[in-house]
This record gives structure tokens, sequence and C-alpha cells, in this order.
């Protein structure tokens, strides 16, 4: 079975309680060949101070102003040489992968052919995640489907390359005064992504990979942050859909 570079994108600011569990998930993971790209997007906590200089597969910046998760992504994911193969994998600072082979799971899968994958996931409660696999009729218009794409999220980086073809000034990750969305990121990335995989080359897990961790600073922990999500997610859903490519 081939063994695919994968790349693990790490979004956080403000994570000093989470990282270190996030960092240790990360390095206890029983695979070869992966590198972890931390995002500091503006901590005022040192949670970066938290991250270690010295192991030759971990970066880290630090971003002097706040970009938000998305754009944060975009900027990692258009500013490195990856190649089309290599897997781009999204795991939150305040999160963490689910025991040590989860990076095994997800290389068996793009090696069965697929080129996005997402799920399973549980919170820091033991509830299980929401996703589950799209249908074909789903396919048929993924903008009107209920939402099943969530952790963890992977894609080939030639997906994403096929997207910034399309679409080459990220309208997709833009609200409607053309600046970055700060909320429902993952929407934003993982609807584009599927459309141009088409159904066929999209993979639902099934074993729990990632664990959510739900606290006062999650995205929509307030009455206010979550009306935000939601606008977010309207505009989201309103953008004219991908052309399928793979």
């Amino acid at each position: 079975m081939q063994e695919f570079n994968i790349h693990i994108i790490v979004p956080f600011r403000n994570v000093r309680n989470h990282i270190e569990r996030c960092l240790q998930a990360l390095l206890s993971q029983q695979y070869n060949l992966y590198t972890v790209h931390f995002l500091d997007d503006c901590s005022d906590d040192g949670t970066s101070d938290l991250i270690p200089d010295d192991i030759d597969y971990i970066s880290k910046k630090y971003n002097p102003e706040r970009y938000g998760p998305l754009k944060n992504i975009w900027s990692c994911l258009t500013n490195n040489d990856f190649e089309d193969e290599d897997i781009i994998a999204i795991v939150d600072g305040d999160d963490f992968l689910i025991g040590e082979y989860s990076l095994q799971v997800v290389n068996y899968y793009h090696n069965q052919g697929a080129l996005v994958t997402y799920g399973q996931y549980i919170d820091n409660y033991g509830f299980l995640g929401h996703c589950h696999a799209y249908s074909e009729s789903d396919f048929q218009d993924l903008r009107k489907a209920d939402w099943k794409a969530s952790h963890l999220k992977t894609f080939r980086y030639k997906v994403f390359r096929e997207l910034l073809r399309q679409d080459p000034s990220a309208n997709a990750f833009k609200d409607n005064n053309g600046d970055f969305l700060t909320f429902t990121g993952d929407m934003a990335l993982m609807l584009p992504l599927l459309e141009i995989a088409g159904l066929e080359n999209t993979q639902s897990c099934s074993q729990v990979l990632y664990c959510y961790r739900r606290h006062e600073n999650n995205e929509h922990a307030t009455e206010a942050q979550a009306l935000l999500q939601k606008e977010a997610e309207q505009c989201i859903r309103s953008k004219p859909p991908f052309s399928r490519y793979f």
C-alpha cells in the first residue's frame, strides 16, 4: 500500500490550555510521512511557546494580525510547495486526533481511491458526531443537503489546486463584502472540494478519528456567535457550485 505524504494544518488562537493535548496526539501517530503546520492566529496567551522548535516535521507560523481559521488555511495551502498527491488534513488546535493510527486510516482510504474524506468524531463529552455519507441525491445539490462533512477532514492537494483554478480570487471563501469568512469555514472549504471531487471520489469514515472539544471559546458558544455562524452558512449555501473535475 502506498504511503502518501500527509500535511496536517492546525489553525488556532488562544488555546494554551488545549494545545499540548493536540500536539501529543499528533506526535504519537504511527505513520512515517507527515508534517504538521501550526498556524497561530495572533494569540496573546503564549500558545506558541508550548510548541517545540526542534522537531523537523513541525513548523509554526505566527500571524501579527488576526486572519481567522479559513484565511489561515488558505494562506498555508497557497504559500507552500505541496505536491498534487499529498494529503491535507485539518485539525483545530483545541481538538485532537483519537488514537495512534488515525493517519494510517486516512492513508488507507486514500489508497482505496478517495480524494476527499470526512468524519467521524466525538466531542469531549463522549457524544458521537453528525458525520454520515452523502447520497447520490445529495450530490445533485450539495448546498441544499444536510451538512455531514465534518472532522476529520482530508483531501488530496490536487483537488484544492483545481479549486484555485476555478476560483483564483477565492470568492468561495469570502462574504458578501469580499472579506474572508470568519465563521463556518469548514463548510466553505469542504463543499467546493466535494463538488470538484464527485461522489465516487469521496469517503465518509465510520471510524472515530477525532475529538472535537466543546468549550466557552467555540465559535458558536454564544447566541450572537451562533447567529453569525448561521449567516455565514446562508452565504456559503447561496454561492454557485463548482464544476466536477475528477
